[in-house]
């Protein structure tokens, strides 16, 4: 729930009318894709806003925790969170967990 709720927080409140959510499951792991439509997230911010204290959007309120959460539970599991350039053009958070 914190994860998912977390990631699509950011995506409706950034998007400009599309949020898109895609999950798949293979025998090997499970992929969450939360994409919007928004102004995406610059190159040299990627890897810096999954760390605590760190935002990128500075236009609404907020502690920079969110998305370092998200890592630290996706981590947790021994997963990956990558944020990518979206097909939407905004953004594309992808989850990759391990299951076995």
């Amino acid at each position: 729930m914190e994860l998912c709720g977390n990631l699509m927080e950011n995506a409706f409140r950034l998007c400009i009318s599309e949020v898109q959510v895609n999950a798949s499951m293979d025998k090997n792991s499970f992929e969450l894709l939360v994409e919007d439509d928004g102004p995406g997230v610059e190159d040299n911010l990627k890897q810096k806003i999954i760390e605590r204290g760190v935002r990128a959007d500075t236009q609404s309120p907020g502690q920079g925790i969110g998305l370092a959460v998200c890592n630290e539970i996706v981590n947790s599991y021994g997963g990956t969170l990558t944020i990518e350039d979206s097909m939407l053009e905004g953004a594309c958070f992808r989850i990759n967990i391990p299951l076995n």
